[in-house]
């Protein structure tokens, strides 16, 4: 994200977004928070956290090829 971020400033972007897709029990959310806020503080490019979820977990596998 700081690396995103430092990117977006030397670019002359003001503003990226991050995507997290399968928030699970919600630690990556609170560390992508922190991030984003240290990120902003640090280079002054604002950055917008989305997270999806089906809340559903994972399907089952269907073979071998699967990993659980």
């Amino acid at each position: 994200m700081l690396s995103a971020a430092r990117t977006a400033k030397g670019l002359g972007i003001d503003r990226v977004s991050v995507l997290e897709f399968g928030v699970a029990g919600g630690t990556g959310l609170l560390a992508m928070d922190a991030a984003a806020e240290g990120a902003e503080s640090l280079l002054g490019v604002e950055i917008d956290v989305f997270r999806f979820d089906t809340g559903t977990g994972l399907p089952p596998p269907a073979d071998r090829r699967d990993m659980p």
